[in-house]
């Protein structure tokens, strides 16, 4: 009886700490290239943030000529990073998140436009497949994808939206446009 006494004490005793020492802040990670801020995304956070709907938000963005491929590595390499003075994995940073932000694919579509053919969105969807398989690796809450993946032609800019709406349903990832509520 005592044993049974003691072992119940411990198993409550080990649920207080977790229950009062758990994080219940909600968390935004923003991923991706600098065309992310180019949208009234920010507005949106900044009232999120003031009406304490998310406590905190941390950003993992690379300007320049970001890639997919680039985010695939840097997840695999688990990046580490800054922001607000503050050190951080990626790895960390995508397990954390609450709300994941994506904008990534622009610059790989940016360089093809002269030249854009079916097989090249073809290899930049498995791109796309192979990142968001990995990250629903670490990330199991919302996710949302800001759509800028468009081209001047419309057959190739209507085959690039089919096929990537196809891998976000795969991976239960929302494409939004610049008009959103989170």
């Amino acid at each position: 009886m005592k044993k049974i006494l003691l072992l119940f004490l411990i198993i409550i005793l080990v649920f207080l700490i977790y229950y009062f020492n758990r994080d219940k802040k909600k968390y935004i990670l923003s991923i991706g290239d600098e065309y992310i801020y180019n949208t009234s995304l920010n507005d949106k956070i900044s009232f999120y943030k003031k009406n304490k709907l998310l406590e905190k938000e941390v950003i993992f963005k690379n300007k320049g000529d970001y890639r997919v491929i680039d985010l695939i590595n840097d997840i695999n390499d688990n990046v580490k990073f800054k922001y607000n003075g503050k050190s951080y994995t990626i790895d960390n940073a995508l397990i954390k998140s609450d709300i994941l932000l994506i904008s990534i694919g622009y610059n790989d579509l940016k360089y093809c436009l002269s030249f854009c053919s079916y097989d090249y969105i073809d290899e930049l969807m498995n791109d796309f497949d192979n990142l968001f398989h990995l990250i629903r690796e670490y990330n199991k809450e919302k996710i949302y994808f800001i759509n800028l993946l468009r081209i001047e032609d419309i057959k190739l800019t209507n085959y690039i939206d089919e096929r990537f709406s196809m891998i976000a349903k795969k991976y239960n990832i929302l494409i939004i446009n610049d008009n959103f509520t989170i």
